[in-house]
């Protein structure tokens, strides 16, 4: 597994847009926060990847692809796999792209949810910051 700055510069730019996604849920904008929270989702897997494997994906369905290759190569990978899906699916694609957020509740625990995804994500990364 490989810690580089790179990695953290990552987390915490993963981080950074979750904060910002409940400050734009704070503020009553759904479809920000939604995106941020994807964002974030997406960072943090990007920086497992890279603990992993040296590589940086680029490209939304490279990050899938890596993950899904993750969990096969590693069972404990597999509990972000849904959790990704629904961030990508849900919050990106629905709410963020589409505006179809209702029910409003399911994209708000999904966005608060998403800080223990950056934090299982680091824990598989295992990143000691």
């Amino acid at each position: 597994m490989v810690a580089t700055d790179r990695l953290l510069e990552i987390l915490a730019d993963a981080q950074k847009h979750h904060n910002s996604s409940l400050a734009h849920l704070d503020s009553g904008k759904i479809r920000d926060a939604s995106e941020n929270a994807w964002r974030a989702t997406k960072l943090a897997t990007d920086a497992l990847i890279l603990a992993r494997w040296s590589f940086e994906p680029t490209l939304d369905s490279e990050t899938t692809t890596e993950l899904h290759k993750l969990a096969v190569a590693d069972q404990r990978v597999e509990l972000l796999i849904d959790r990704y899906h629904i961030n990508h699916e849900y919050l990106h694609h629905s709410c963020a792209r589409l505006g179809l957020c209702d029910p409003v509740e399911s994209a708000e625990q999904y966005i608060r949810e998403t800080a223990d995804y950056i934090r299982d994500a680091e824990e598989l990364a295992n990143v000691q910051a």
